[in-house]
């Protein structure tokens, strides 16, 4: 008879502790506590199977320094990728534009500078490796590309300088 309480008693035990709980607060249930969905991972988890990396973007390509092997002496030139933006007096390279219109720079990558916007026009358009091809948009008196482009030059105080 005392084993058959025993049992009882231990499988009274079991269903409470396994049992549902309206109380969040102490039932111990990270998801419903987070407000995190159960299906819901860290980034950078390799068990992590939600396809969250589908639609992330990548890593922004390193700047290529480029050197004249004719002339070692010659200002290393380097090129940087981006969505070509400009105000008319400031001019930049960035990551993304923000979905204005006209657009705005979201995310720098790098400050342009040249003698004046012509020379910088020229050099996005020879960007797109045809002149006829060169989509430059202007609206407000805001330049801006929507294709990313490559331009080259030297860098000084952090800005690209184009000749």
């Amino acid at each position: 008879m005392k084993r058959i309480v025993a049992t009882a008693i231990l499988f009274s035990l079991l269903a409470i502790s396994c049992g549902g709980s309206d109380d969040v607060g102490t039932s111990g249930d990270l998801a419903a506590t987070s407000g995190l969905s159960a299906g819901s991972c860290l980034v950078g988890d390799p068990e992590c199977a939600d396809g969250a990396d589908a639609g992330a973007a990548g890593e922004l390509p390193e700047a290529i320094v480029l050197g004249d092997p004719n002339d070692p002496d010659a200002p290393q030139l380097i090129s940087f990728g981006g969505f070509f933006y400009s105000d008319g007096t400031d001019s930049q390279l960035c990551s993304a534009l923000a979905e204005s219109s006209p657009p705005q720079c979201a995310s720098l990558v790098i400050d342009i500078e040249a003698s004046d916007l012509d020379v910088i026009l020229e050099h996005v358009a020879e960007a797109f490796g045809n002149s006829e091809d060169a989509n430059v948009n202007i609206d407000q008196g805001i330049y801006w590309t929507d294709d990313w482009i490559n331009l080259t030059g030297a860098l000084q105080a952090n800005r690209l300088v184009l000749e």
